[in-house]
């Protein structure tokens, strides 16, 4: 499907407490830069800032992830380690099938994290239903020359126990979804404990995050195996996956493929059908946007984000926006299997001390001297290069801002 226009967003009062949406970004007017159209300062001094940054499917390809983790300016330097400091990457999934670099890939991205985790940053890992797909037996996106560099089909097949490395790996490391905070907890907890002037309830930030999934959330999915979230749809799927891995089914093909095992709940059950969540589509496919985009804020509102990034279904044009970019959809094919653009999402969030002058004259209140509220800039870009570009040192690819949101908040 190819990618939905992006509606100009409208300036709107928010109806969330002490929370006002001040300035929103129509990317066709200034794709590139803070809009010029913003009612404040662009050099307001910054407390605190955090980036998160989110690439799709990988499908078994070393060089084009790093390719484009270079390009999203994670990692860098000669060995290729983590340049992003308290940032925050996140990987959708899909890592495994179609391509040769598996063991290269998971070995890497274990590297990356305890290098992530050494300068304060995070590395969210997700799976995807090809993952899934492995843990129960489902060998038919599996190369030959992936096997080959087990060693074979049953150093392979050990690998993928509860015991074996990679098995462990994912029970250990990895997980269904995410909800990644916008702002820096430990930022914002240094910021109360020097008692900056003014700084925001908490409450000011109860949907100031983001959710991250492989496939997506099915409208459908009752709150009983969504809510809390993440914690619950994890615990359910980590049980999926610790039983799919027990069950150490044989390879299919040439064997038939045993399905979810017998062993799992309805719930861990329902996390597998075309609905569940590990295949759900509709936030990509559904071509109603009156009805996604309404489906989706009841979700988001539900699960406490202001965003919903995911993967799963590929787009060779680029990286898909949908409802004002609230619905951000990454998959671009970017394994040689499909041959998509390279690609990955930005996500930049800033706190400003706001003096008084600058805050609307319906939200001022007398107070002492000094700021009286904090500006929040939340800042979307897709970052893209083209395959058959030669990559150049120092490679950032071309930026498209797709969504720049402003709030004062606080008071």
């Amino acid at each position: 499907m190819a990618p939905s226009p992006l509606p100009t967003l409208l300036s709107a009062l928010v109806t969330l407490p002490l929370l006002y949406l001040l300035s929103t970004f129509s990317p066709s007017s200034n794709p590139y830069s803070i809009p010029l159209e913003s009612p404040f300062p662009l050099d307001l001094p910054i407390l605190s800032t955090h980036k998160i940054v989110a690439v799709g499917d990988l499908h078994g390809s070393l060089a084009v992830t790093k390719r484009v983790l270079r390009m999203a300016g994670v990692i860098g330097g000669e060995r290729d380690g983590w340049v992003l400091g308290r940032g925050t990457l996140v990987q959708t999934g899909d890592i495994v099938d179609r391509g040769t670099d598996t063991i290269a890939l998971y070995k890497y991205f274990e590297e990356l994290r305890n290098d992530a985790e050494s300068q304060g940053g995070k590395f969210h890992s997700l799976l995807g239903n090809h993952e899934y797909m492995n843990a129960m037996g489902d060998w038919r996106y599996v190369t030959d020359k992936d096997i080959a560099t087990w060693g074979g089909r049953e150093q392979r097949r050990e690998a993928l126990t509860p015991e074996g490395w990679l098995g462990k790996t994912w029970l250990t490391n990895y997980s269904l979804t995410a909800r990644v905070p916008l702002h820096d907890p430990r930022e914002i907890s240094l910021l109360e404990a020097q008692a900056v002037p003014a700084q925001p309830p908490s409450s000011d930030f109860s949907h100031a995050a983001i959710s991250f999934l492989h496939a997506g959330l099915p409208p459908s999915t009752p709150s009983s195996s969504l809510l809390p979230y993440p914690s619950k749809l994890n615990d359910l799927a980590h049980s999926l996956l610790l039983q799919s891995l027990l069950a150490a089914s044989p390879p299919h093909p040439p064997n038939a493929f045993p399905g979810v095992p017998s062993t799992c709940t309805q719930q861990e059950r329902d996390l597998w059908g075309g609905e569940g969540v590990l295949w759900y589509r509709g936030w990509a496919l559904d071509q109603d946007e009156e009805r996604v985009c309404e489906q989706a804020r009841e979700m988001m509102s539900k699960v406490g984000v202001r965003r919903m990034v995911m993967g799963h279904t590929p787009n060779f044009e680029g990286i898909v926006t949908r409802c004002n970019a609230t619905i951000l959809l990454i998959d671009t094919g970017i394994s040689p299997a499909y041959g998509g653009p390279l690609s990955a999402l930005s996500i930049t969030t800033t706190l400003h001390s706001l003096p008084a002058v600058h805050v609307p004259h319906e939200l001022r209140r007398k107070r002492r001297d000094g700021p009286e509220r904090w500006l929040e800039r939340e800042t979307v870009r897709t970052l893209r290069v083209e395959r058959d570009e030669k990559e150049e040192k120092g490679e950032r690819g071309r930026e498209v801002v797709v969504g720049f949101e402003e709030r004062v908040v606080g008071g």
